[in-house]
């Protein structure tokens, strides 16, 4: 289903050979070049092994990642020469599914450029499209902007931060975050699906 803004704009899916999520496809590092010498560049590049074989043959690429996999990335950018080539060809960084920690945030703008990261937010009952946090401005933001989840998604998503009441809280306030609009789920509303519901 997320592939399917790229399908309209026309846009090529890349697929691994496993057309599925393979552990080890997706984990394995990648081996040394050929004939790479010397120790360092000999070494098996960290990078998992479907990026590395893909991203050089598909300039300007498009990758979802969590946050330990864009951990991943910069390990291996850091840990050998032929990762952080293979890395260039990235030319946005989508990253959500978990927390996000300011420092690895941080860490990930300065290898790939404020203008490459793009942050999203939704649990699986609207996924992915509760809320975003744009490249645009990931550039020079501040500390609170890049530890928040960014901005509803769109008109068709309210948002609020609600007390223990179901009240709505002010701006900056800890709360229950609440979510309404087309791409919420409806299977939550379904008769039995709580057992203790009324």
């Amino acid at each position: 289903m997320y592939h399917i803004p790229h399908l309209a704009a026309g846009a090529c899916n890349v697929v691994p050979a496993s057309a599925a999520f393979d552990p080890s496809e997706a984990l394995s590092p990648a081996p040394p070049p050929p004939g790479a010498g010397g120790a360092r560049e000999g070494r098996a590049s960290p990078l998992p092994q479907v990026l590395h074989e893909l991203l050089p043959r598909w300039a300007g690429a498009c990758t979802f990642l969590a946050p330990t996999m864009l951990h991943r990335l910069c390990e291996a950018d850091a840990a050998s020469r032929a990762s952080g080539e293979a890395l260039e060809h990235l030319r946005t960084v989508v990253v959500g599914g978990g927390p996000l920690h300011v420092d690895l945030l941080r860490r990930a703008m300065g290898r790939f450029g404020e203008d490459r990261i793009v942050q999203v937010y939704g649990m699986g009952e609207c996924p992915m499209t509760i809320a975003h946090l744009g490249r645009q401005w990931h550039r020079g933001a501040d500390e609170a902007l890049l530890r928040s989840v960014g901005w509803p998604f769109s008109h068709e998503v309210e948002v609020m931060v609600a007390g223990e009441q179901g009240e709505r809280l002010p701006h900056g306030s800890i709360g229950e975050v609440c979510v309404r609009g087309s791409p919420v789920s409806t299977t939550w509303t379904l008769p039995g699906h709580f057992p203790d519901a009324s």
